[in-house]
């Protein structure tokens, strides 16, 4: 195991324990950030990426939210360069504090390959998430996603919501 993926791995295990910032869920008209690292997999290799997120509650528990992503670690000289995703969330609340959701879109994503080939890679997505609401702006976030496109991919990303 990698450094970096040790580090990787550690930082999604250590999530939980920080808070985290978002507007109450199923507010129409409320606006959400979050900040997170994510995770990849794509054939053998797994690099990681920054994850900037932006969201739009425009109907209790429906969300808009876009995804940029943004060059982390790389797995033997391959990694995510750059992306950009584009979905719809529903939110199922289960109790007050935990919800699920499920979301699907459309996302890009430019990868680098040794000796520095460039890939691109366009696909439809789908994926599952969880939320644990600490209070009224306080959210932990993770979701796992999946792309079918050019290739199959999968990414587990862990983020912190916050208010805009």
């Amino acid at each position: 195991m990698t450094l970096r993926r040790l580090f990787a791995a550690s930082f999604l295990s250590l999530v939980p324990f920080f808070p985290g910032f978002s507007a109450s869920a199923g507010e129409p008209n409320t606006a959400y950030g979050a900040l997170g690292y994510s995770s990849w997999t794509l054939g053998s290799w797994h690099p990681t990426a920054w994850s900037f997120r932006g969201g739009y509650y425009f109907a209790p528990w429906l969300a808009g939210e876009m995804q940029f992503l943004s060059r982390g670690g790389e797995d033997s000289g391959r990694l995510v360069d750059s992306g950009m995703g584009a979905y719809l969330r529903a939110e199922l609340p289960l109790s007050r504090s935990f919800h699920v959701s499920v979301l699907a879109g459309y996302a890009h994503t430019d990868v680098i390959f040794p000796p520095g080939v460039k890939g691109t890679y366009d696909h439809s997505a789908y994926g599952l998430g969880v939320e644990w609401r600490l209070g009224r702006h306080s959210t932990l976030a993770t979701d796992y996603i999946s792309y079918n496109g050019d290739s199959r991919a999968s990414s587990l990303t862990a983020v912190l919501k916050f208010p805009f």
